[in-house]
């Protein structure tokens, strides 16, 4: 008996598998045959099925997943029939999420447990009345659940300025549509928010989104973020190093607010809330030449960060006024440099005024130096005198003439003095007075007056002086004429010479044994230069063998000696008549 059943069964298994043989080719099941799920998480598998196209209308097509060894009648752990009871421990954690009408058999298992380790198969039912049912059982689906791995990924931007705003966020791991993970920040944030966003395939994704102010406590602090799944209790957490960098905030002068000429004047260049070290140094430029005595110190702060001071000091002098004072930081990790500038208001007296002429008349600035004291102006001219001071605060300027101020105007730099048609009463001492509540000074501009027409006495005076000039030229005329006169008659008079031989004083003269007389050419006293012509003048007189000649000294130079005596000299004699 017992081998007839087993007969029998072999029978009817071998049917089944010729069965199963001839269809298997009609269908098919397109599924991952493993899968890992991590606990706590969720997991989609995408499935895809074909069946035999018989023309059937399917009133309502069917899928069941059912745990692989258990029968396919039996509770199923997902399926898309309300009819079908569902194991309690996969109910609402397995959805059969596909669209079986379309030959869809996704599944998708959200808080994955330990338990959820097993082989799976997907049932087909075309209706309920159609033959068109198959279990496709050589298509396994095998899930294997592990240990909660994934962490939280936390998005931020690293690195951070001190006091900027920081926006940090997390979002926890898996893409589950069950129960709602729980994420927690530490340190906490007092600004935090959660966002949940639906995906497409119906999944869900969950994070928490918290924002602050960066300061220098956060500076390489470890922020961390932790996921918790209530279905499974099981926490998973992230963390990361946030840097804070030292912002380059511009440094602070502090400057006083006006000082006087000759005070000593403190100036501090702070730059706050830095890091520790991060300022090198610190340096002062300025418009004007300051002589200046620096220290600089560093004060820390209660959250480790340090203020970086550095102090100058000098005196204040007229050139500062108004200049710019420059302090500049140094910062070597981003190697930038940070400038701040300030003006320094310093109080001084009045200057010694400058006076500047203008002949409104020309137009011609004619006088351009400064402290012009005096100055000629023609009758009738219109004339501007400028007075131009440098004071701080700016000074009251007054014009006056003897005792009485014309004019005046407070708080200027220049003041112009204008006179029309200037006449002698305009003549005088000019007086321009500047004056603030540090002092007082001045200058003056004397205007002599001149008249453009001639009086009567100076053109008589005129008249005179041009007839002495011309008679004076007309006897230099005379005396020129006269003296050439003289000097032809001169040179006639010395060709006319005449012997005399009366009593006379023999001076001194020489007489060769020749008779002639000597040219004249050679004699230092050089006047009787026709005497050549007149050898034979004393030919007849021969007494006692005595020669003479007649000598005209009226030519004669002073001072010239006569040539020496000859050796051949017989007899000399020379007389004046």
């Amino acid at each position: 008996m017992g081998l007839v059943r087993l007969l029998l069964m072999l029978f009817l298994w071998k049917g089944v598998l010729c069965d199963d043989e001839a269809i298997h080719k009609y269908y098919r099941l397109t599924v991952p045959q493993t899968v890992t799920a991590q606990e706590g998480l969720c997991v989609l598998i995408p499935c895809q099925f074909t069946i035999q196209e018989t023309g059937e209308a399917a009133e309502r097509p069917h899928g069941y997943w059912i745990i692989k060894g258990e029968a396919w009648d039996g509770p199923a752990v997902a399926s898309n029939d309300g009819t079908r009871e569902i194991r309690a421990d996969t109910r609402g954690r397995f959805k059969l999420v596909g669209d079986v009408t379309r030959r869809d058999c996704s599944l998708r298992i959200d808080d994955v447990s330990t338990g959820d380790t097993r082989t799976y198969y997907f049932r087909y039912e075309h209706s309920r009345r159609s033959s068109i049912k198959y279990n496709y059982n050589f298509y396994p689906l095998i899930v294997t659940v592990v240990a909660l791995q994934d962490t939280p990924e936390i998005s931020l931007r690293d690195p951070v300025m001190e006091g900027e705003r920081v926006t940090v966020r997390c979002t926890a791991p898996g893409r589950c549509s069950g129960t709602a993970p729980e994420i927690t920040w530490s340190p906490e944030s007092e600004v935090k928010y959660r966002e949940d966003v639906y995906n497409t395939d119906g999944t869900r994704t969950y994070t928490s989104t918290i924002t602050f102010i960066a300061a220098m406590e956060h500076n390489n602090k470890r922020l961390s973020c932790t996921t918790y799944f209530p279905a499974v209790r099981k926490y998973t957490k992230s963390s990361v190093s946030l840097t804070v960098g030292c912002r380059q905030d511009t440094p602070e002068i502090s400057l006083p607010g006006r000082v006087i000429e000759g005070e000593t004047v403190n100036v501090r260049c702070m730059v706050r809330g830095r890091c520790s070290g991060t300022v090198k140094k610190i340096n002062w430029t300025s418009e004007s030449k300051v002589k200046y005595l620096e220290q600089v110190y560093g004060a820390y702060n209660p959250d480790g960060t340090v203020t970086y001071t550095s102090a100058i000091t000098f005196t204040a002098a007229m050139e500062h006024n108004n200049k710019r004072l420059s302090c500049t930081a140094y910062f070597p990790a981003v190697n930038k440099y940070i400038t701040s500038s300030g003006s320094l208001t310093v109080d001084y007296p009045p200057r010694t005024p400058k006076i500047n002429y203008e002949d409104v008349t020309t137009q011609d600035w004619s006088e351009k130096q400064e402290n012009i004291s005096f100055k000629n102006v023609l009758e009738g001219r219109s004339v501007n005198i400028l007075c131009s001071v440098d004071s701080s605060p700016l000074s009251n300027l007054t014009w006056i003439k003897g005792e009485k101020p014309i004019l005046e105007k407070e708080s200027i730099q220049n003041l112009t003095l204008s006179l029309s048609n200037v006449e002698f009463e305009n003549q005088g001492q000019y007086w321009c007075v500047a004056k603030n509540k540090h002092g007082l000074a001045n200058s003056s501009l004397v205007i002599n007056i001149e008249s453009q027409k001639l009086p009567p006495l100076l053109l008589i005076g005129g008249t005179v002086t041009g007839a002495v000039v011309l008679a004076g030229v007309c006897l230099l005329a005379w005396l020129i004429s006269r003296k050439v006169r003289r000097k032809r008659d001169n040179k006639e008079g010395a060709s006319n010479v005449k012997e005399t031989v009366a009593d006379s004083i023999p001076i001194y003269s020489v007489v060769k044994k020749t008779p002639k007389i000597p040219r004249a050419e050679n004699n230092p006293c050089s006047g009787a230069s026709t005497m050549d012509s007149k050898e034979d003048m004393f030919e007849n007189f021969s007494k006692d063998n005595l020669q003479y000649a007649t000598i005209h000294f009226s030519r004669a130079k002073p001072g010239s000696k006569p040539s020496p005596l000859p050796e051949d000299a017989l007899y000399s004699e020379v007389k004046v008549h």
